[in-house]
Parts: C-alpha cells; sequence; structure tokens
C-alpha cells in the first residue's frame, strides 16, 4: 500500500521505464528506503522479488 504521504527517501518505480517487466509486478511498488535493515540470511522465509538492473542506478540519487 503506497503511503498518503511518502517519505523524501520513498521512491516509486516507474511503469513506463523499459525494465519494469522484468519486476514482475502488476502496480508500481514503493521502495521504502528508510526501512532499510542487515539480517541473517537463515532468517528470511523468502523474497518479494528482484529488483531490476536498471532501476538499481536510481538509488545513487537517494539522500539517505
Amino acid at each position: 500500500m503506497v503511503p498518503l504521504r511518502p517519505l523524501p527517501t520513498d521512491l516509486a518505480l516507474d511503469p513506463s521505464h523499459p525494465d519494469f517487466r522484468e519486476t514482475g509486478r502488476k502496480v508500481p511498488p514503493l521502495v521504502e528506503c528508510d526501512k532499510r535493515a542487515t539480517v541473517q540470511r537463515g532468517i528470511i522465509l523468502g523474497e518479494l522479488g528482484q529488483l531490476a538492473a536498471g532501476f538499481r542506478d536510481v538509488f545513487d540519487y537517494v539522500d539517505f
């Protein structure tokens, strides 16, 4: 669910981006960059998907 007032560190992935299909998403996700954490691999239950390579450079512009 997209918050009513996204934070400046939130990134909405553009569905018109050429790599959007690779995400497997039907609706554009909001990546909440303020919720980063380091966890042990053993406690991860699964993954939601992968960020297409074309979107990864977007994170270079986020001001943490």
